[in-house]
Protein backbone atom coordinates (compact mmCIF):
# COMPACT_ATOMS: atom_id res chain seq x y z
CA UNK A 1 0.00 0.00 0.00
CA UNK A 2 1.19 3.04 -1.04
CA UNK A 3 2.67 5.48 2.13
CA UNK A 4 -0.09 7.98 2.72
CA UNK A 5 2.64 10.78 2.18
CA UNK A 6 3.28 9.91 -0.76
CA UNK A 7 0.06 10.09 -1.87
CA UNK A 8 -0.62 13.54 0.02
CA UNK A 9 2.45 15.16 -2.33
CA UNK A 10 1.26 13.48 -5.20
CA UNK A 11 -2.25 15.02 -5.28
CA UNK A 12 -0.77 18.13 -3.47
CA UNK A 13 1.80 18.18 -7.00
CA UNK A 14 -0.90 16.92 -9.31
CA UNK A 15 -3.35 20.06 -8.01
CA UNK A 16 -0.48 22.40 -8.98
CA UNK A 17 -0.01 21.36 -11.94
CA UNK A 18 -3.40 21.38 -12.87
CA UNK A 19 -3.27 24.96 -11.46
CA UNK A 20 -0.37 26.34 -13.75
CA UNK A 21 -2.25 24.59 -16.74
CA UNK A 22 -5.71 26.57 -16.09
CA UNK A 23 -3.39 29.72 -15.53
CA UNK A 24 -1.50 29.10 -18.27
CA UNK A 25 -4.52 28.77 -20.18
CA UNK A 26 -6.55 32.00 -18.80
CA UNK A 27 -2.95 34.18 -19.75
CA UNK A 28 -3.54 32.19 -23.49
CA UNK A 29 -6.76 33.19 -23.70
CA UNK A 30 -6.22 37.20 -23.01
CA UNK A 31 -3.51 37.95 -25.70
CA UNK A 32 -4.28 40.27 -28.46
CA UNK A 33 -6.72 39.31 -31.45
CA UNK A 34 -5.17 40.80 -34.43
CA UNK A 35 -8.61 40.74 -37.67
CA UNK A 36 -8.03 41.18 -40.99
CA UNK A 37 -10.99 43.35 -42.52
CA UNK A 38 -10.61 42.93 -46.47
CA UNK A 39 -11.20 45.75 -49.32
CA UNK A 40 -11.18 46.07 -52.71
CA UNK A 41 -10.67 42.73 -54.68
CA UNK A 42 -10.68 40.40 -51.81
CA UNK A 43 -14.52 38.61 -53.69
CA UNK A 44 -14.52 35.62 -51.25
CA UNK A 45 -14.19 34.92 -48.00
CA UNK A 46 -11.66 32.03 -49.50
CA UNK A 47 -9.91 35.35 -50.44
CA UNK A 48 -10.26 36.84 -46.83
CA UNK A 49 -8.53 34.17 -45.45
CA UNK A 50 -5.96 33.78 -47.71
CA UNK A 51 -4.67 37.58 -46.98
CA UNK A 52 -5.03 36.83 -43.35
CA UNK A 53 -3.12 33.89 -43.60
CA UNK A 54 -0.67 35.91 -45.91
CA UNK A 55 -0.25 38.90 -43.35
CA UNK A 56 0.43 36.35 -40.92
CA UNK A 57 3.39 35.08 -42.06
CA UNK A 58 4.66 38.80 -43.18
CA UNK A 59 4.60 39.01 -39.26
CA UNK A 60 6.19 36.14 -38.67
CA UNK A 61 9.48 37.79 -40.74
CA UNK A 62 9.46 40.80 -38.60
CA UNK A 63 9.75 39.10 -35.61
CA UNK A 64 5.88 38.45 -34.30
CA UNK A 65 5.26 34.89 -34.06
CA UNK A 66 1.69 33.45 -34.71
CA UNK A 67 1.93 32.28 -30.80
CA UNK A 68 1.77 35.76 -29.40
CA UNK A 69 -1.46 36.73 -30.62
CA UNK A 70 -4.91 35.20 -31.65
CA UNK A 71 -6.57 32.19 -30.21
CA UNK A 72 -4.99 29.22 -28.67
CA UNK A 73 -5.18 25.80 -30.42
CA UNK A 74 -6.31 27.68 -33.93
CA UNK A 75 -4.54 27.11 -37.28
CA UNK A 76 -4.37 30.48 -38.04
CA UNK A 77 -3.51 33.27 -35.68
CA UNK A 78 -4.89 36.40 -37.77
CA UNK A 79 -8.72 36.33 -37.75
CA UNK A 80 -10.42 37.11 -41.43
CA UNK A 81 -13.31 39.03 -41.17
CA UNK A 82 -14.75 39.25 -44.57
CA UNK A 83 -16.65 42.52 -46.02
CA UNK A 84 -18.53 41.72 -48.67
CA UNK A 85 -17.90 42.29 -52.83
CA UNK A 86 -19.54 41.50 -55.94
CA UNK A 87 -16.42 39.90 -57.67
CA UNK A 88 -15.80 40.33 -61.73
CA UNK A 89 -15.22 42.97 -63.65
CA UNK A 90 -18.48 44.69 -62.71
CA UNK A 91 -17.87 43.67 -59.19
CA UNK A 92 -14.53 45.59 -59.43
CA UNK A 93 -16.15 49.03 -60.22
CA UNK A 94 -18.40 48.47 -57.83
CA UNK A 95 -16.24 47.76 -55.29
CA UNK A 96 -14.27 51.35 -56.23
CA UNK A 97 -17.79 52.69 -56.23
CA UNK A 98 -18.53 51.71 -52.37
CA UNK A 99 -15.24 52.95 -51.36
CA UNK A 100 -17.02 56.50 -52.81
CA UNK A 101 -20.72 55.38 -51.09
CA UNK A 102 -18.99 54.18 -47.77
CA UNK A 103 -17.18 57.54 -47.32
CA UNK A 104 -20.72 59.70 -48.33
CA UNK A 105 -22.25 57.34 -45.37
CA UNK A 106 -19.26 58.17 -43.19
CA UNK A 107 -19.74 61.80 -43.66
CA UNK A 108 -16.67 62.49 -46.11
CA UNK A 109 -18.10 64.71 -48.35
CA UNK A 110 -15.27 66.93 -50.03
CA UNK A 111 -15.09 64.13 -52.75
CA UNK A 112 -18.70 64.74 -53.80
CA UNK A 113 -18.56 67.82 -55.73
CA UNK A 114 -15.45 66.74 -57.99
CA UNK A 115 -16.57 62.90 -58.13
CA UNK A 116 -20.87 62.91 -58.13
CA UNK A 117 -20.72 62.95 -61.93
CA UNK A 118 -18.62 60.00 -62.66
CA UNK A 119 -20.56 57.71 -59.59
CA UNK A 120 -23.73 58.86 -61.43
CA UNK A 121 -22.32 57.47 -64.25
CA UNK A 122 -20.89 54.22 -63.58
CA UNK A 123 -23.83 53.50 -61.00
CA UNK A 124 -26.12 53.72 -64.20
CA UNK A 125 -23.74 51.75 -66.97
CA UNK A 126 -23.81 48.85 -63.54
CA UNK A 127 -27.52 49.24 -64.42
CA UNK A 128 -28.30 48.27 -60.45
CA UNK A 129 -26.58 45.03 -60.45
CA UNK A 130 -25.91 46.12 -57.06
CA UNK A 131 -26.71 49.66 -55.01
CA UNK A 132 -23.34 50.61 -53.52
CA UNK A 133 -25.12 53.63 -51.87
CA UNK A 134 -27.16 50.77 -49.77
CA UNK A 135 -26.81 52.78 -46.46
CA UNK A 136 -28.35 49.52 -44.99
CA UNK A 137 -25.66 47.15 -46.38
CA UNK A 138 -23.32 49.62 -45.48
CA UNK A 139 -24.53 49.97 -41.45
CA UNK A 140 -24.61 46.27 -41.53
CA UNK A 141 -21.20 46.27 -41.80
CA UNK A 142 -20.25 48.41 -39.25
CA UNK A 143 -22.33 46.92 -37.41
CA UNK A 144 -20.78 43.50 -37.58
CA UNK A 145 -17.35 44.86 -36.75
CA UNK A 146 -18.36 46.43 -34.01
CA UNK A 147 -20.29 43.49 -32.58
CA UNK A 148 -17.23 41.54 -33.19
CA UNK A 149 -15.04 43.73 -31.73
CA UNK A 150 -16.94 44.44 -28.41
CA UNK A 151 -17.17 40.70 -28.01
CA UNK A 152 -13.56 40.84 -27.52
CA UNK A 153 -12.98 43.83 -25.43
CA UNK A 154 -15.80 42.44 -22.99
CA UNK A 155 -13.60 38.93 -22.42
CA UNK A 156 -10.22 41.55 -21.74
CA UNK A 157 -8.34 41.11 -24.91
CA UNK A 158 -7.04 44.05 -26.68
CA UNK A 159 -7.65 44.13 -30.30
CA UNK A 160 -5.49 45.02 -33.44
CA UNK A 161 -7.55 45.75 -36.53
CA UNK A 162 -5.79 45.29 -40.00
CA UNK A 163 -8.42 46.90 -42.95
CA UNK A 164 -7.67 47.57 -46.42
CA UNK A 165 -8.91 49.71 -48.74
CA UNK A 166 -13.18 50.96 -47.90
CA UNK A 167 -12.75 48.05 -45.12
CA UNK A 168 -10.47 50.72 -43.68
CA UNK A 169 -13.84 52.94 -43.67
CA UNK A 170 -15.93 50.39 -41.83
CA UNK A 171 -13.35 50.04 -39.12
CA UNK A 172 -13.17 53.59 -38.55
CA UNK A 173 -16.85 53.92 -37.94
CA UNK A 174 -17.33 51.14 -35.72
CA UNK A 175 -14.31 51.83 -33.45
CA UNK A 176 -15.26 55.44 -33.55
CA UNK A 177 -18.75 54.83 -32.23
CA UNK A 178 -17.01 52.15 -29.78
CA UNK A 179 -15.11 54.82 -27.88
CA UNK A 180 -18.15 56.91 -28.18
CA UNK A 181 -19.65 54.08 -26.26
CA UNK A 182 -16.98 53.23 -23.59
CA UNK A 183 -13.63 56.26 -23.80
CA UNK A 184 -11.74 53.67 -22.27
CA UNK A 185 -12.17 51.23 -25.11
CA UNK A 186 -9.58 53.57 -27.34
CA UNK A 187 -6.32 52.33 -25.21
CA UNK A 188 -7.16 48.69 -25.87
CA UNK A 189 -8.04 48.94 -29.69
CA UNK A 190 -5.30 49.31 -32.70
CA UNK A 191 -5.77 49.83 -35.94
CA UNK A 192 -4.01 49.78 -39.13
CA UNK A 193 -5.27 50.83 -42.27
CA UNK A 194 -3.63 49.84 -45.89
CA UNK A 195 -4.63 52.02 -49.09
CA UNK A 196 -6.59 54.32 -46.65
CA UNK A 197 -9.69 55.07 -47.68
CA UNK A 198 -10.90 57.01 -44.59
CA UNK A 199 -10.52 60.81 -44.27
CA UNK A 200 -9.43 60.65 -40.39
CA UNK A 201 -7.54 58.79 -37.81
CA UNK A 202 -9.29 56.94 -34.55
CA UNK A 203 -8.03 56.03 -31.57
CA UNK A 204 -5.29 56.23 -29.75
CA UNK A 205 -3.16 53.44 -31.75
CA UNK A 206 -3.64 54.17 -35.46
CA UNK A 207 -1.27 53.87 -38.42
CA UNK A 208 -1.71 54.17 -41.54
CA UNK A 209 0.26 53.22 -45.17
CA UNK A 210 -0.96 53.98 -48.51
CA UNK A 211 1.26 53.54 -51.27
CA UNK A 212 1.94 56.95 -53.73
CA UNK A 213 1.35 54.85 -56.87
CA UNK A 214 -2.04 53.54 -55.94
CA UNK A 215 -4.74 54.30 -58.97
CA UNK A 216 -7.81 53.63 -56.23
CA UNK A 217 -6.71 55.78 -53.34
CA UNK A 218 -4.76 58.57 -54.76
CA UNK A 219 -8.03 59.98 -56.74
CA UNK A 220 -10.32 59.96 -53.56
CA UNK A 221 -9.82 63.68 -52.61
CA UNK A 222 -11.52 62.55 -49.06
CA UNK A 223 -8.79 60.07 -47.92
CA UNK A 224 -5.55 60.35 -46.14
CA UNK A 225 -2.43 61.94 -47.87
CA UNK A 226 -0.41 59.10 -49.56
CA UNK A 227 2.49 58.30 -47.24
CA UNK A 228 4.72 55.84 -49.02
CA UNK A 229 7.61 56.49 -51.19
CA UNK A 230 8.49 54.08 -54.12
CA UNK A 231 11.62 53.34 -54.96
CA UNK A 232 10.46 50.59 -57.30
CA UNK A 233 6.80 50.24 -58.47
CA UNK A 234 6.39 47.21 -60.08
CA UNK A 235 3.64 44.92 -59.02
CA UNK A 236 -0.16 44.48 -59.62
CA UNK A 237 -1.58 47.02 -62.07
CA UNK A 238 -3.39 49.45 -59.75
CA UNK A 239 -1.13 49.62 -56.87
CA UNK A 240 -4.29 48.93 -54.32
CA UNK A 241 -4.37 45.00 -54.29
CA UNK A 242 -3.46 43.76 -50.72
CA UNK A 243 -1.37 40.77 -51.65
CA UNK A 244 0.07 41.80 -55.02
CA UNK A 245 0.60 45.18 -53.89
CA UNK A 246 1.03 45.87 -50.54
CA UNK A 247 2.29 42.57 -49.40
CA UNK A 248 5.08 42.04 -52.61
CA UNK A 249 8.42 41.53 -51.78
CA UNK A 250 9.96 43.27 -55.07
CA UNK A 251 7.92 47.25 -54.39
CA UNK A 252 10.29 48.95 -52.40
CA UNK A 253 10.19 52.56 -50.82
CA UNK A 254 10.00 53.91 -47.27
CA UNK A 255 7.49 55.48 -45.35
CA UNK A 256 7.69 59.77 -45.69
CA UNK A 257 5.95 59.99 -42.26
CA UNK A 258 9.14 58.05 -40.73
CA UNK A 259 12.13 60.26 -39.21
CA UNK A 260 14.38 57.48 -40.68
CA UNK A 261 13.32 57.28 -44.01
CA UNK A 262 14.63 53.34 -44.06
CA UNK A 263 13.97 51.74 -47.64
CA UNK A 264 12.59 48.35 -47.61
CA UNK A 265 10.06 46.21 -49.41
CA UNK A 266 6.79 47.98 -48.59
CA UNK A 267 5.21 44.55 -47.16
CA UNK A 268 8.21 44.84 -44.26
CA UNK A 269 7.07 48.46 -43.44
CA UNK A 270 3.52 47.23 -43.44
CA UNK A 271 4.58 44.02 -40.79
CA UNK A 272 6.51 46.51 -38.98
CA UNK A 273 3.75 49.13 -38.55
CA UNK A 274 0.75 45.96 -37.36
CA UNK A 275 3.71 45.10 -34.88
CA UNK A 276 4.39 48.61 -33.61
CA UNK A 277 1.01 48.88 -32.61
CA UNK A 278 1.05 45.59 -31.24
CA UNK A 279 3.76 46.38 -29.06
CA UNK A 280 1.66 49.84 -28.26
CA UNK A 281 -1.45 47.26 -26.93
CA UNK A 282 0.75 45.35 -24.86
CA UNK A 283 3.54 47.85 -23.26
CA UNK A 284 3.38 48.14 -19.52
CA UNK A 285 2.72 51.53 -17.69
CA UNK A 286 5.82 53.52 -19.10
CA UNK A 287 8.49 52.89 -22.09
CA UNK A 288 12.10 53.81 -22.22
CA UNK A 289 12.35 55.77 -25.14
CA UNK A 290 15.86 56.61 -26.82
CA UNK A 291 17.64 59.97 -28.02
CA UNK A 292 16.44 59.91 -31.29
CA UNK A 293 12.81 58.62 -30.50
CA UNK A 294 13.04 54.94 -30.38
CA UNK A 295 11.11 52.44 -28.35
CA UNK A 296 13.20 50.58 -25.79
CA UNK A 297 12.29 47.62 -23.99
CA UNK A 298 12.40 47.86 -20.21
CA UNK A 299 15.77 45.94 -20.00
CA UNK A 300 17.36 48.80 -21.53
CA UNK A 301 20.00 50.34 -19.79
CA UNK A 302 20.34 53.80 -21.42
CA UNK A 303 17.17 56.01 -22.11
CA UNK A 304 16.71 59.91 -22.33
CA UNK A 305 12.49 60.04 -22.12
CA UNK A 306 9.92 58.01 -20.40
CA UNK A 307 6.26 57.69 -22.23
CA UNK A 308 3.49 57.05 -19.69
CA UNK A 309 1.02 54.95 -21.64
CA UNK A 310 -1.84 55.69 -19.78
CA UNK A 311 -1.40 59.85 -20.20
CA UNK A 312 0.89 59.67 -23.37
CA UNK A 313 3.26 62.83 -21.99
CA UNK A 314 6.70 61.86 -22.97
CA UNK A 315 8.89 62.98 -20.03
CA UNK A 316 12.56 64.33 -19.74
CA UNK A 317 14.67 61.91 -17.70
CA UNK A 318 17.42 63.56 -16.13
CA UNK A 319 21.18 62.80 -15.60
CA UNK A 320 23.80 62.84 -14.41
CA UNK A 321 26.73 63.95 -16.12
CA UNK A 322 26.96 67.91 -15.94
CA UNK A 323 25.15 68.47 -18.98
CA UNK A 324 22.20 70.52 -20.00
CA UNK A 325 19.80 68.45 -18.30
CA UNK A 326 21.43 67.09 -14.44
CA UNK A 327 19.26 66.79 -12.11
CA UNK A 328 21.20 68.97 -9.84
CA UNK A 329 20.65 72.09 -11.51
CA UNK A 330 17.98 74.82 -10.66
CA UNK A 331 16.32 77.48 -13.09
CA UNK A 332 14.08 80.43 -11.78
CA UNK A 333 11.05 80.84 -13.30
CA UNK A 334 10.55 83.06 -16.51
CA UNK A 335 8.25 83.05 -18.99
CA UNK A 336 8.19 86.02 -20.78
CA UNK A 337 6.00 85.40 -24.18
CA UNK A 338 4.32 81.91 -23.32
CA UNK A 339 1.21 83.80 -21.47
CA UNK A 340 2.35 81.94 -18.55
CA UNK A 341 4.17 85.39 -16.85
CA UNK A 342 1.38 87.94 -14.84
CA UNK A 343 2.46 91.11 -16.07
CA UNK A 344 1.06 92.82 -13.24
CA UNK A 345 4.39 91.58 -11.78
CA UNK A 346 6.55 93.66 -14.33
CA UNK A 347 4.64 96.81 -13.24
CA UNK A 348 5.21 96.44 -9.53
CA UNK A 349 8.79 95.11 -9.24
CA UNK A 350 10.91 94.39 -12.28
CA UNK A 351 13.21 92.19 -10.76
CA UNK A 352 10.67 89.35 -11.26
CA UNK A 353 9.68 89.99 -14.83
CA UNK A 354 14.13 89.24 -15.60
CA UNK A 355 15.69 86.11 -15.67
CA UNK A 356 17.89 85.16 -13.07
CA UNK A 357 21.51 83.77 -13.44
CA UNK A 358 21.91 80.79 -11.71
CA UNK A 359 23.98 77.87 -11.46
CA UNK A 360 23.34 75.11 -14.44
CA UNK A 361 24.54 73.48 -17.10
CA UNK A 362 27.47 76.07 -19.44
CA UNK A 363 25.45 75.34 -22.37
CA UNK A 364 22.49 78.11 -20.95
CA UNK A 365 23.15 82.04 -20.73
CA UNK A 366 21.14 82.17 -18.03
CA UNK A 367 19.41 79.47 -15.76
CA UNK A 368 15.82 79.83 -16.46
CA UNK A 369 13.06 77.98 -17.17
CA UNK A 370 12.54 79.57 -20.59
CA UNK A 371 16.19 79.28 -21.22
CA UNK A 372 16.05 75.14 -20.46
CA UNK A 373 13.39 74.40 -22.72
CA UNK A 374 14.42 76.53 -25.35
CA UNK A 375 17.55 74.39 -25.54
CA UNK A 376 15.66 71.15 -25.18
CA UNK A 377 13.63 71.58 -28.17
CA UNK A 378 16.96 72.96 -30.10
CA UNK A 379 18.51 69.98 -28.88
CA UNK A 380 15.70 67.83 -30.31
CA UNK A 381 15.60 65.48 -27.21
CA UNK A 382 13.89 62.02 -28.25
CA UNK A 383 13.40 63.78 -31.76
CA UNK A 384 10.96 66.06 -30.71
CA UNK A 385 11.05 69.74 -30.58
CA UNK A 386 7.46 70.57 -28.76
CA UNK A 387 8.93 70.22 -25.07
CA UNK A 388 6.98 72.54 -22.49
CA UNK A 389 6.70 73.52 -18.77
CA UNK A 390 4.51 70.40 -17.67
CA UNK A 391 1.32 72.01 -15.63
CA UNK A 392 0.40 71.47 -12.26
CA UNK A 393 -1.89 68.63 -12.45
CA UNK A 394 0.48 66.74 -14.79
CA UNK A 395 3.23 66.92 -12.36
CA UNK A 396 0.63 65.44 -9.18
CA UNK A 397 -0.22 62.93 -11.64
CA UNK A 398 2.94 61.93 -11.86
CA UNK A 399 4.40 62.48 -8.74
CA UNK A 400 1.80 60.11 -6.99
CA UNK A 401 2.58 57.42 -9.22
CA UNK A 402 4.45 54.54 -7.31
CA UNK A 403 5.15 52.26 -10.21
CA UNK A 404 7.59 54.93 -12.23
CA UNK A 405 10.50 53.74 -9.94
CA UNK A 406 12.35 51.71 -12.17
CA UNK A 407 12.01 54.54 -15.17
CA UNK A 408 12.67 58.00 -13.77
CA UNK A 409 15.78 59.08 -12.37
CA UNK A 410 14.39 59.16 -8.37
CA UNK A 411 17.92 60.34 -6.91
CA UNK A 412 16.54 63.63 -6.64
CA UNK A 413 13.81 64.40 -4.34
CA UNK A 414 13.35 68.05 -5.43
CA UNK A 415 10.92 70.52 -5.98
CA UNK A 416 9.60 71.13 -9.91
CA UNK A 417 8.50 74.15 -11.53
CA UNK A 418 4.71 73.93 -13.10
CA UNK A 419 3.21 76.33 -15.45
CA UNK A 420 0.56 77.48 -13.39
CA UNK A 421 1.17 81.05 -11.86
CA UNK A 422 -0.11 80.68 -8.18
CA UNK A 423 -3.17 82.31 -7.33
CA UNK A 424 -2.84 86.02 -7.00
CA UNK A 425 -2.57 87.53 -3.79
CA UNK A 426 0.14 89.81 -1.71
CA UNK A 427 1.63 87.11 -0.33
CA UNK A 428 1.35 84.78 -3.46
CA UNK A 429 1.90 87.48 -6.24
CA UNK A 430 5.56 86.45 -7.12
CA UNK A 431 4.72 82.71 -6.95
CA UNK A 432 4.31 79.51 -8.88
CA UNK A 433 3.13 76.52 -8.38
CA UNK A 434 5.76 73.73 -7.82
CA UNK A 435 5.68 70.04 -7.53
CA UNK A 436 7.88 67.48 -5.19
CA UNK A 437 8.02 64.84 -8.47
CA UNK A 438 8.43 62.41 -5.86
CA UNK A 439 4.98 62.66 -3.73
CA UNK A 440 3.29 64.66 -5.67
CA UNK A 441 2.93 67.47 -3.11
CA UNK A 442 2.40 70.82 -4.08
CA UNK A 443 2.97 74.73 -3.31
CA UNK A 444 4.11 77.79 -4.00
CA UNK A 445 7.93 78.47 -4.77
CA UNK A 446 8.83 82.31 -5.52
CA UNK A 447 9.98 83.07 -9.21
CA UNK A 448 13.61 83.97 -8.26
CA UNK A 449 13.94 80.43 -6.29
CA UNK A 450 17.03 79.07 -8.14
CA UNK A 451 16.58 75.49 -6.06
CA UNK A 452 13.48 74.42 -7.79
CA UNK A 453 14.20 72.03 -10.72
CA UNK A 454 12.78 71.96 -14.11
CA UNK A 455 11.20 68.47 -15.95
CA UNK A 456 10.54 69.42 -19.27
CA UNK A 457 7.22 66.93 -21.05
CA UNK A 458 5.49 66.84 -24.34
CA UNK A 459 1.95 65.73 -25.06
CA UNK A 460 1.44 63.11 -27.73
CA UNK A 461 3.36 59.62 -29.44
Amino acid sequence: MLNFKVIQLFTIGLISLCCSFSVFAAEDLKKTQIFFVNGVWNDTIDSVTDSAYKLEIALSEVGLKPTDYGLPNTVRRVRPIWNPSDGGLKGSIIDVLEVFSKQRVAGVSTYLAQREAQYNFLSTLLGGVADPTAEANIRASINFVKNKVRLELQQERTVLLVAHSQGTIVVNEAVTELIAENPDYAKSIGIVAIGAATNKKVGKHFRYLTAKDDLVIRPLPGSLAANFELDESSGELTGHEFVGSYLSFVRTGYLTTKEDKKVHSIRNHVALLVKEVFDELNAGPYTKISATGEKLSDSATEWDCVLDNETDLMWEKKTEDGGLRDYRHGYSWFEDSSGYADPRDAQTDTQYAKPYGYHCSNSLVKCNTKDFIQAVNKQKLCGYNNWRLPSKDELIVMGKKQDKKEFFDLNSFYLYWSNLLHPYDEYHKKDVWCVHFYVGYSSGCGKDDANVRVRAVRSGQ
